[in-house]
């Protein structure tokens, strides 16, 4: 439905935000409410390396980030994320260690990060073409296990992909007059066969990612920016440690930032009815706190049904009165969706 494509940026921006306060321990867990913001009146958190330091350095990257942009500096982004980490040396927040390669786990041997990838024993870490040398090993269970897990993951890939992508489209420009990314056809077999070719040659899942904001918020809009990405990702095997090195909390500032372009999504949303604004509001706050871009879509779907299909039946009933015929503006495909997600949400994936 056209509403909850309009929510899904707007969610995915406090998606994106919500993990980097989160990593940046900007928001701490608490006991009583869940959540809460840093205490910085406790001494303890201002230790050298301590919270507090690590909180700093996100909000330093950020207003860094922030002023850069105002003035439309190229590459703020990427000078706020390094200007953070170079308030991160002092804090030790960043280890030099590790970019002097004395950490045991990261190098600058690089041909040990390659050996220790196209190594076929899993008992040293080695995964690559795992899928030929352990062989399938489907899940012990019925056969409708076996479906409810597949069910699962095609669910989890396929939703959290439609909505990223829907997400930064929208942020980039990059949508027609009905609201739809462009090109989607192709964006979702690539999607789908990086995911399949990944996972057979044993990387983590090779899917479209939320981080894809921050790039689209330094200014990157076509292919040639992910293939940038990507001859950089291959260079950062032979320059690991420097990579390595940025902390988390300097990444985080641009996530953040992210998510301060993406709420101005915000403006699409027809808030005015109450029929769209209920769902639209459901997957908004439902994919940062249920730290899901698949269940805040699904959640708004549902919700989206129910009360259309309810207000249709009542209007159904009210017609002999009011004259009016009930239109079902329902498609197939919302319908099909919402039987896959309930099916998601309340069957057990193992019986």
């Amino acid at each position: 439905p056209k509403v909850i494509r309009q929510a899904v940026p707007v969610g995915i921006g406090l998606f994106i935000a919500f993990i980097g306060l989160k990593n940046s321990g900007l928001i701490v867990s608490n006991q009583y409410t869940l959540l809460q913001f840093i205490d910085f009146n406790n001494r303890a958190n201002w230790q050298l390396g301590g919270p507090a330091c690590i909180a700093l350095v996100t909000l330093f990257g950020l207003i860094v980030i922030a002023v850069l942009s105002h003035y439309k500096v190229k590459g703020s982004v990427v000078i706020g994320i390094l200007s953070a980490t170079l308030l991160a040396i002092p804090l030790k927040v960043a280890d030099l260690n590790i970019l002097l390669g004395n950490d045991s786990f990261i190098t600058w041997k690089f041909w040990e990060n390659f050996s220790n990838f196209f190594n076929f024993n899993p008992d040293q870490g080695g995964v690559f073409m795992s899928l030929f040398t352990e062989g399938l090993n489907f899940p012990e269970g019925s056969l409708f296990t076996v479906f409810m897990i597949v069910l699962t993951f095609i669910i989890l890939d396929l939703f959290d992909t439609i909505g990223t992508v829907a997400g930064c489209s929208a942020n980039a420009g990059l949508i027609d007059s009905n609201g739809k990314p462009q090109d989607y056809n192709k964006i979702m077999y690539s999607d789908s066969l990086a995911s399949c070719a990944g996972a057979v040659i044993g990387t983590s899942t090779v899917s479209i990612f939320v981080e894809s904001g921050a790039g689209i918020a330094s200014g990157g809009k076509t292919g040639l920016t992910a293939l940038t990405i990507a001859l950089l990702f291959l260079l950062s095997i032979f320059i690991l440690p420097l990579f390595a090195f940025i902390p988390i909390s300097a990444a985080s500032a641009a996530l953040i930032y992210v998510g301060v372009i993406m709420i101005k999504n915000i403006n699409e949303v027809d808030f005015d009815n109450i029929k769209n604004a209920v769902p639209a509001f459901l997957t908004i706050i439902m994919m940062p706190l249920s730290h899901s871009i698949t269940d805040g879509i699904g959640i708004g779907i549902v919700s989206y049904f129910i009360i259309d299909i309810l207000i249709y039946i009542i209007d159904l009933i009210k017609y002999p009165k009011t004259k009016q015929k009930p239109k079902m503006e329902l498609s197939l495909i919302t319908t099909i969706i919402t039987i896959l997600f309930l099916i998601y949400f309340l069957v057990p994936t193992i019986l």
